[in-house]
Order: C-alpha cells, then structure tokens, then sequence
C-alpha cells in the first residue's frame, strides 16, 4: 500500500535572504497578507521594514496586484499618521516562484494590540482616537478606504517627545473608492465579507457595499474599547457575532471608568454616534469625528453635539385627513353677560307701576319708603385667552418584511406591536426604534420617521450557516491563530 503526501504551499523564515539591496534581519511580525522582516540596505546600512506577500498569496496575479495597490495607495496618502511606504519589487526564486515586497519607514515602538489589557487614561484614549480620525480623513480624502481598523493595525511610534505618535498601517484589504495613478477603482462582489469580525460595521460584516462610514463605526469600537475595558460585542462563532452586531445596540458605556475617570456626556455621545448601525446617523466624514473629538485633546470648551443625521424617508400620503385640532384661544365674543343689573331693573319698573295705581285709586298711600341706595353696574371683568394643548393626531406605520411573519418591536419601550405585515396606528414621534425577528434570520433593527404616516420594507438575511467541516490535512507547521485569521477572506 502506498501512501501519498499532500504538499501545502509554506512560508519560510526569510531571515538572512537579500530582497535587492536589503537584506533581511530578523520578522517583526506577521499580518493577513505578508510576513514583516527587519531589514538592512547593504550600501548605505539604512535600517526599515520590509512586507513580503506570504507564498499562497504570491501564486495569485489578483493578490499580487492588490499588494501593490496597497504600496501605491499608502504612498500616495503621505499623512504622518500613516505609515510611510517607499519602495516596492518583485524577485524571482531558483525554483520558480516570486517574492513580491515592499519597504516601509521602520517605527520604534509597539502596537495597540500589546497594550489593551493596560487601563488607559481618558486623555490617552481621546487623542489616540483623535489621531486615528486624522489618518483616516487622509485616506478617504484620495479615495482610500481601510476597512481593517483595529489594535493591531494602529502602532504607538515614539515621535521626537511622544512616546505614543500614532501610526496606521496595514492597507492590504483597503478598497479604493478611486483609481490612484495606475492602480483601478477597486471592489467587492456581494456578500463577500472583508476585514476582522469584532471590527466590522454592520454593513460590513452583511457583505453589504461599504464606504468611509465602516472606518468610523472601527473608531467607535476602539474608542469603546479603550473606555469599557471590553468589546461592545462579542460571539463564540462568526454567525452569532454577525447577530450582535447588526441587531443589538452596544452596552451604555460606564459612567466611571477603571481609573475612576468619569466619562464626559459628550465623549460618550460621540462613541454611541460613530456606533449607529444606519451608516446616515454616523459622522459622515473622519474630519468631523476629529473635529468633535479635538477639544478633549486642546482643552477647548466642550459643546454638545448637534443634531443626529436622520435617514431620509420618502414622503407618504395621508390614509385620512388628521383630525382637527381644538381652538388655541377661548372666543370670548361667545360669551354672554351677566342678567343681573337687567332683572334689578324690572324690580325697580314694577314698583313704580304698583305705586302709581295706588295713587289713582284715592286710597291713602302707605308712608313713602326710602328708595333703595344705587347699585353700580356689574361689569364682567375680560376674560383671558388661556392656551389648550392641541390633541395630536395620531399617525398609521406599515411594516412589511420579506419573508413574512416577523415580530416587530418598539425598541424603546420593548413593546410588541404585531407581526408582519402590520398596519397600526401610533402616536406621531421625531424616530421610531424597531426590530424584526424572524427564525432563521438575522434580526434587523431600523429607525422610523414618524412624523406622518410612514411604511416600512425590510428584506430580513437568513442567519449564516454553520460552514461545513474540511477534511483536515497533514501540515507541516503549526501557527498560532490571530484574530486576522478569524476570517480569511482570500480563502479559495
């Protein structure tokens, strides 16, 4: 009987080889994509870190062209919080393959990651988020989006007299929004999902299209992070993590953190902000989150934020004309005057008819009786227009979902208000926070404008399925699992 082997594509220990004029040292550390060595030129001895693009990637021509896409976009940003990328080449080995690497500015200091079991100060974590923003309004200002923000990309660099100068690093999923010199407008097909699941927006993690906003959810989620001491969201499997992230909303942030810092209204707005599941009611642009997040860091006054962006909602035509309000202001002209000094007048008439017969008649005529004292006239005194609330019309929401037979919930008072479809009549609201669940399906929790009558679709994704079990295969090496391995979306 003989037996075969199977023989897996491996990445060696490059350590001692020359890529062009550098020659490899010693690995820094290893990412998605490719393994960083310390390197050494050996004409001028000028030390910087090398990326070569692991094996299994470098047989594919695509992958290959993203690696590159990645040198170009990260060289064309040129933002001091980014990691400075200036050289790129390609070297063929004696037994046929390539190696494709690129050179980067060697940073002295640690990543994020190595430091989250730390406790961090408020004004540690402020101007760390604060330098992020920055960064990533560079990268979406030429088109670039990131969409792998997290610890272990954003790497503390001692810059001059700081010790923590952030450094961005690792664009190799970024997708471009624009082509950049050579390098096409990138994308990616529907439902394929890209990035590190406890980092991913909600769009994200869906496979939905993704722009600049994924970044701001990733900065939210490092923020909360860095405040709470724990991720907002978490699962033991991709499935059930896809259903916290798109159906739950993140844990209040503690009052107090670790330190016994507490935390700013205003600083934790900004957090639940750049967590909103709808990409409209994040900040729309890295600027603005940087711009809100600035004063922490100056010491500016600190001002509350303005108002939410609201998702557009199409104009509806009323089922029924609202019914009509009551009058603001009593009509006083409505209102009769008093019969008093009228009837006193009749008395007074009578008596003087009663007399004058008497007279007529000869008849002695009783002694005259003083006449009564004159009575002012009774004035009524004006009446004051007093303000009625008016009586709110009530308004009609229809929610329908596909497929049908989802349980709708008022989120914000946890009441039931039936299954779809459903038409019901609520009290008029500026938002609306609903969910619809459904077996078998992930939970969708929306917003509604409820000014007016309004109606809701929904198309409700069926909940991941667990992903069938591969035959294992013999490997040669063992290595350790990183949460970039968590989901390897250049998996064949």
């Amino acid at each position: 009987m003989t037996s075969t082997a199977t023989v897996e594509a491996m990445d060696f220990n490059l350590a001692g080889v020359d890529l062009g004029p550098w020659h490899l040292e010693k690995v820094l550390g290893e990412g998605a994509m490719g393994t960083v060595y310390l390197a050494r030129h050996q004409r001028i001895g000028r030390t910087a870190a090398v990326k070569v693009l692991k094996a299994e990637h470098a047989k594919n021509p695509d992958l290959v062209q993203r690696f590159i896409a990645e040198a170009t976009a990260v060289n064309a940003i040129k933002n001091e919080h980014i990691v400075e990328v200036f050289d790129f080449g390609e070297q063929l080995q004696p037994d046929g393959s390539s190696l494709a690497w690129c050179v980067m500015e060697l940073l002295e200091g640690q990543p994020l990651s190595a430091l989250m079991t730390q406790h961090f100060t408020l004004a540690r974590t402020v101007k760390l988020g604060w330098q992020l923003a920055k960064a990533l309004h560079a990268a979406h200002q030429i088109g670039v989006v990131h969409r792998d923000v997290k610890p272990e990309n954003m790497f503390l660099h001692r810059k001059g007299d700081d010790p923590e100068f952030l450094k961005v690093l690792d664009f190799g999923i970024a997708k471009l929004l624009k082509p950049i010199g050579d390098i096409p407008q990138s994308g990616t097909a529907a439902g394929i999902v890209i990035g590190t699941p406890e980092y991913m927006a909600p769009e994200q993690a869906l496979g939905s299209a993704t722009d600049r906003r994924a970044d701001i959810y990733a900065v939210g989620l490092v923020l909360y992070e860095l405040i709470a001491g724990v991720q907002p969201f978490r699962g033991d499997t991709f499935g059930k993590l896809v259903v916290e992230i798109t159906s739950k909303p993140p844990p209040p942030l503690p009052s107090v953190t670790a330190l016994g810092e507490p935390v700013h209204p205003v600083l934790e707005a900004i957090v639940r902000r750049c967590l909103a599941k709808e990409p409209e009611r994040r900040f729309q642009s890295a600027d603005e989150l940087a711009q809100a997040l600035e004063p922490f860091v100056t010491g500016a006054p600190v001002r509350p934020l303005a108002a939410t962006p609201q998702p557009q909602v199409p104009p509806v035509e009323l089922a029924k004309p609202a019914r009509q309000a009551a009058p603001s202001v009593i009509d006083t002209s409505a209102i009769r005057p008093s019969r008093a000094p009228l009837a006193f007048g009749a008395l007074v008439f009578v008596g003087v008819v009663i007399g004058a017969v008497v007279l007529l008649s000869g008849q002695d005529a009783p002694a005259p009786v003083a006449p009564p004292p004159p009575v002012e006239a009774v004035r009524t005194p004006p009446i004051e227009a007093v303000p009625v609330a008016p009586t709110p019309a009530r308004v009609r929401l229809e929610v329908r979902s596909s497929p049908s037979g989802a349980t709708v919930v008022r989120t914000d008072t946890q009441a039931q208000l039936g299954v779809t479809p459903l038409s019901v009549e609520l009290d008029p609201v500026d938002v609306l926070p609903l969910s619809l669940s459904l077996a078998g399906h992930v939970t969708d929790a929306r917003t509604v404008a409820l000014q007016a009558n309004a109606t809701l679709d929904v198309d409700l994704a069926k909940v991941p399925e667990a992903e069938a079990p591969r035959p294992a295969k013999p490997a040669p090496v063992q290595k350790p699992v990183s949460r970039d391995g968590v989901v390897d979306p250049f998996a064949p």
